[in-house]
């Protein structure tokens, strides 16, 4: 007769087998569809930087050659302009059109060097001659652009030429119209004094100031132009004009902040208190949870002076906006700094408050545990046949009695902790002390062998069955940790597969 130890065993060997060549087909698998997907990527990255793929190659070196053709259109018209960009344009802008003109010369002169060379010696291969024609149109198409852009500034300045009169004459609307503005608001800064305190209107006095001076700047400017246009310099008269209307969207900009000076400084009173709360409870959680840091107590007095700062514009004796900028700058270093402070001492908070509820908690878990502890035992002593898992079971759970009583007062939350699991144990112990008496009273151990042997099929005695390797179901009896009184984890052939038993009086396999 066949030994059935041996069949086992050749069968859990031929099992490994199967699952090994299983895995490593898979991770061959896994890496062929990672080859493939950086394969794609790359393709798809090829096409998104090629952005003529689709492009055929004839049409490609046909294109090629016009974008040539049209950078060397532009750079004749740019250099035809220069002379003239300064007054068109003005000094800045002519500076600018000069050194687009510049690349653009070089780009032309060194795509024309290539058109020369691919037209004398065509390459053999067609991906080559798809090369060249690309890298032709790419470098022309990016010098023309920004030639393109200074030469349609170029042609709105002469289409601005031809009615140069009528611009001017709108301009001095325009800057009339400023000039009143400027007055108004002028008036109404007279009337807040009321309100704010001098050195708080004072900013906005000073942009009233500045808006009068480029106002007379934008007169004389326009004076000049009208002249200008008189004596047929449509150029210099172009460029007066343009120099005239940027500085009246200057005088636009200073005067609409006058305009809103009422609204902003009530809105900064409101702030700048607020801030100054903000930041007072702020130099309390210093004194609570900081007074011992150095880099802390640095930035404590910043800011105890930006609160002088603060106090000083509240009472009218400062600017309110520059102290509510320092209140802000020093409340976002400040909280800055008492973050990881804060973050300890809420911490500490949650731990208090575990504590608390351990300690609500500890003495009825306790209760509990003595409960599950009385049935075990109960159990243990009355029904025979009780194995040596459920009595190693009800020790373990008597020792984190002890340790729970022992600790209940000093560590309330590792007692409450301990008195749950060991209430766990206890009942699993009770458990597996009802199965090992099978509910009918004692029965002897050779009844019990007997049983399990004809219940399960035998691997070797002390191991233990990991699933459904044979056929038979998984045991539902309760997990057993590993500190109560099995060691996980076998060696050998099966060690997949099995658990070692270290009860030498229990020495049946068991399904895991």
């Amino acid at each position: 007769m066949v030994d059935l130890k041996l069949i086992v065993s050749v069968i859990a060997l031929l099992v490994s087998a199967v699952v090994q060549l299983d895995r490593w087909a898979e991770q061959l698998r896994e890496r062929r569809a990672v080859r493939r997907a950086r394969a794609r990527r790359a393709s798809l990255a090829a096409r998104a930087a090629d952005e003529y793929h689709r492009v055929p190659t004839g049409y490609l070196t046909r294109s090629a050659r016009r974008a040539l053709a049209e950078l060397a259109r532009a750079v004749r018209s740019g250099q035809q302009e220069l002379p003239l960009a300064p007054a068109r344009l003005g000094t800045q802008a002519a500076r600018e059109l000069a050194t687009v003109l510049g690349e653009a010369r070089t780009a032309h002169a060194e795509v024309l060097l290539a058109q020369q060379a691919l037209d004398e010696t065509p390459p053999d291969d067609e991906r080559t001659v798809r090369d060249h024609a690309t890298q032709i149109l790419r470098t022309c198409r990016r010098a023309t652009s920004p030639l393109q852009e200074q030469l349609t500034a170029i042609a709105a300045a002469r289409a601005l030429e031809a009615d140069v009169d009528a611009v001017l004459t709108a301009l001095d609307a325009d800057a009339a119209r400023e000039r009143d503005r400027a007055a108004a608001a002028r008036q109404v800064l007279a009337m807040l004094g009321d309100r704010h305190p001098p050195v708080a209107l004072a900013p906005f006095v000073r942009h009233v100031d500045r808006a009068d001076a480029l106002l007379a700047h934008v007169g004389r400017t326009l004076t000049k132009g009208h002249a200008r246009a008189v004596a047929g310099a449509q150029p210099g008269a172009v460029g007066c004009a343009r120099l005239a209307e940027e500085t009246l969207a200057q005088v636009g900009q200073l005067l609409a902040e006058v305009e809103s000076a009422d609204a902003e400084l009530t809105a900064t009173a409101a702030r700048l208190a607020s801030g100054v709360e903000s930041l007072t409870a702020d130099l309390a959680d210093v004194e609570r949870l900081a007074s011992d840091d150095p880099d802390v107590a640095d930035l404590a007095r910043e800011v105890r002076e930006a609160l002088a700062d603060a106090a000083s514009a509240r009472a009218g004796a400062g600017d309110p906006r520059t102290a509510l900028r320092r209140i802000t700058a020093a409340e976002v270093a400040l909280d800055a700094a008492l973050a990881p402070h804060r973050v300890a001492e809420q911490a500490r908070h949650r731990a208090d408050e575990q504590r608390r509820r351990a300690e609500a908690q500890v003495d009825d878990a306790l209760a509990e545990l003595e409960d599950a502890l009385a049935v075990t035992r109960q159990l243990v002593r009355t029904l025979g046949g009780v194995g040596p898992i459920a009595r190693t079971r009800l020790h373990r759970a008597e020792e984190l009695r002890s340790w729970a009583v022992r600790n209940r007062t000093a560590d309330p939350v590792t007692a409450l902790t301990d008195a749950r699991r060991a209430t766990d144990i206890a009942r699993r112990a009770e458990q597996v002390a009802r199965r090992d008496a099978g509910g009918s009273g004692a029965h002897s151990r050779y009844q019990d062998e007997r049983r399990d042997a004809h219940a399960r099929p035998a691997v070797r005695p002390g191991w233990r069955s990991r699933g459904s390797l044979w056929g038979d179901e998984p045991d539902q009896a309760p997990p057993v940790t590993p500190q109560d009184d099995e060691v996980p984890g076998g060696r050998g052939l099966l060690g997949p597969f099995t658990t070692w038993q270290d009860d030498p009086d229990d020495r049946h396999p068991r399904a895991w």
